[in-house]
């Protein structure tokens, strides 16, 4: 669930015990443009380390920055389940190696953060990918890899979607995929939250790290990821069955989004009101519906291992569809039920990020 995170302390005698640890058994490397007055100190690991110093050569500020899922797999791969727990017991560890106990989480927070989840789907994993239009009103952008999408709010960059195929990622230096290797299925896919500026959310007090081993953790960022999820739009037009359409504005609807770049030509307004009638077009499946079960399923499991191959949950249909009030910034989605507020038969408010 917990990905790439960057942990960050004030505390000088914390930092110069690490350092202490660290100086020779991390190699040091240039930092990027940004960091003034930083050093860094990286290992064969995955973890990387940033020293801020002042003026007199002192370290005043530390950010560790590693991946609790790849760190649990030796540093290989991120292809497996990954429960909250385990994120836990990786984090502590790898503090722990660090010369930084159980008891000085209170001294950290978090800077940034990628939240996530590995779920098994059951169509083609491309014509899935490919069919994920939009986040919000923001486009997904196709990148240098054909299995990897990516949205980001042009006005709040703090905040980027990630949609992609898992099992598609490769290995650089082995020129293999994640499948190919044997990390995991043929049919993996991943949805993830990057959180860049990490005072824009307040779905978790991110000033203090004991916000991660709180008991209703997992709910919270399981509620956070669906909410999120929510806002995807995907565009098929495969899955409108064609025998059901009746009206004459039905016809016109199926007409115009056969024309390619359609979506393009339309102003956000536009988008959100065509989108509206596509999820009111009949549908033979509904890809959206789909996939939220896989990652619901995905979030019933407890152990690391390998996805289940058949869903255990119930159907969306099951579930009344509910509208979410993106008004109510000040409450996080955290009620027991992990299923209530998150499904709406219309899309939820468009233009903005929710303020959390």
């Amino acid at each position: 669930m917990i990905d790439y995170t960057s942990f960050k302390t004030e505390n000088i005698e914390i930092i110069n015990n690490t350092f202490s640890i660290i100086k020779d058994t991390f190699s040091k490397e240039k930092t990027k443009t940004g960091w003034r007055r930083t050093h860094k100190f990286t290992n064969k690991n995955g973890i990387d380390i940033y020293l801020t110093y002042d003026r007199f050569g002192n370290y005043i500020k530390m950010f560790i920055k590693f991946s609790p899922h790849s760190s649990s797999n030796n540093n290989i791969h991120n292809a497996n389940f990954f429960s909250l727990e385990e994120a836990q017991i990786s984090i502590l560890n790898t503090f722990k190696s660090l010369g930084i106990e159980r008891d000085d989480l209170k001294y950290f927070g978090v800077s940034s953060i990628e939240i996530g989840v590995n779920f098994r789907v059951d169509r083609d994993a491309y014509f899935i990918l490919n069919s994920a239009l939009l986040y919000s009103n923001y486009f997904f952008k196709e990148t240098q890899f054909k299995h990897y999408k990516i949205a980001t709010n042009d006005k709040h960059k703090y905040l980027k979607v990630k949609f992609y195929i898992k099992s598609e990622q490769k290995k650089t230096e082995l020129d293999s995929t994640y499948y190919e290797l044997g990390y995991c299925d043929k049919n993996i896919m991943r949805f993830e939250l990057k959180l860049e500026k990490i005072n824009k959310f307040k779905i978790l007090d991110f000033s203090n790290i004991e916000s991660l081993f709180q008991d209703n953790t997992e709910e919270i960022l399981q509620n956070f990821i669906l909410y999120h999820y929510e806002r995807m739009f995907f565009f098929n037009l495969k899955e409108i069955d064609t025998q059901k359409l009746k009206t004459k504005s039905q016809f016109k609807w199926f007409g115009r989004w056969q024309v390619t770049g359609y979506w393009e030509t339309l102003n956000a307004t536009k988008r959100s009101i065509e989108r509206q009638k596509y999820n009111k077009t009949p549908k033979k499946f509904d890809l959206k519906k789909e996939i939220r079960n896989n990652i619901i399923e995905t979030f019933s499991m407890k152990k690391k291992g390998d996805f289940p191959l058949k869903t255990s949950i119930k159907k969306e249909e099951d579930f009344p569809p509910k509208k979410i009030n993106p008004q109510n910034t000040q409450n996080p989605l955290n009620s027991s039920n992990i299923y209530s507020k998150l499904y709406s038969s219309d899309y939820i408010d468009v233009g903005n990020l929710p303020k959390y």
